[in-house]
């Protein structure tokens, strides 16, 4: 009985996921659970749009079983990581590019669709048959998975939807269009925003036309991302009067929001804050 003792006790290695952002890493771990091992390339403090890769994120994307990006132009950079990688090997996924046809997506080509839940609800579906694929002796539980969290986002959806209605078709003027998709879902119209494209500087007669609304047209709050500078944000409150919300579009780009459903609670209680404190 010389082979008994030759057998391997080591652990099965688990399959190797790599997100661009983390909104993926998060909604990936509700459905397979500690599974697989999920990564995100950019973190939340980190503008995704001009994220720049690392000889150590180059390693992670080459380890990679299935790699998962938003698309729609959110990531410039994701097509030098796809043309060198070994597509026969890892699966890539573009999620936004699969859902353009929804009825959910109404902002044309802003990526930013996670920041409706029930697009959250839409990107879970999408997500399950890939990573079935991935672990077919799992495909049962992470169905199951999948559908419990998928009904937590249709109550936080409800949820939110009754604590913003004391907001619902007042106005904010927004820093960039990466709250597009939030506020569309819970009835905020958008007055402005300041700079359509990430990076650019609004001219000065902008500045003032933004001051003019901000005075004239009621506007609840002015809406800062934490991935940007606050300096014309700060310059138009002291303008207008207008008070300043730090509101995110990405999990780990505000204190304490470590997932998805923080993220949302923690938008739609800053927003809420802006017009009864303490809301």
């Amino acid at each position: 009985m010389i082979g008994i003792g030759c057998q391997s006790n080591q652990t099965p290695k688990k399959p190797v996921i790599v997100t661009s952002i983390s909104i993926y890493q998060d909604l990936i771990h509700r459905i397979t659970g500690d599974a697989v091992e999920v990564e995100s390339m950019v973190k939340g403090s980190e503008n995704p749009h001009t994220f720049d890769l690392s000889g150590g994120k180059i390693r992670l994307i080459n380890s990679a079983d299935l790699l998962v990006f938003n698309g729609m132009g959110l990531e410039s950079w994701a097509t030098q990581i796809v043309a060198g990688i070994d597509t026969q090997r890892t699966r890539v996924i573009y999620v936004a590019n699969a859902l353009r046809d929804s009825s959910f997506i109404i902002h044309g080509d802003n990526p930013h669709i996670w920041m409706d839940p029930r697009i959250g609800q839409a990107i879970v579906r999408h997500l399950l048959p890939a990573l079935q694929t991935i672990l077919p002796d799992s495909q049962a539980v992470f169905q199951a998975r999948a559908r419990a969290y998928e009904q937590e986002l249709d109550q936080l959806y409800r949820d939110i939807t009754q604590k913003l209605e004391p907001l619902h078709g007042k106005s904010v003027v927004a820093q960039t269009p990466g709250l597009d998709y939030f506020f569309s879902a819970f009835g905020i119209k958008q007055a402005a925003v300041i700079v359509n494209n990430p990076g650019t500087e609004p001219s000065a007669r902008w500045m003032k036309e933004l001051v003019d609304t901000l005075r004239t047209d009621d506007v609840t709050a002015i809406v800062r991302l934490p991935q940007f500078s606050e300096s014309l944000p700060e310059t138009l409150s002291r303008e207008s009067g207008v008070p300043v919300v730090v509101m995110s579009p990405l999990i780990n780009g505000a204190p304490y929001v470590e997932t998805y459903i923080d993220l949302m609670w923690f938008d739609a209680d800053a927003l809420a804050n802006a017009v009864a404190p303490e809301a």
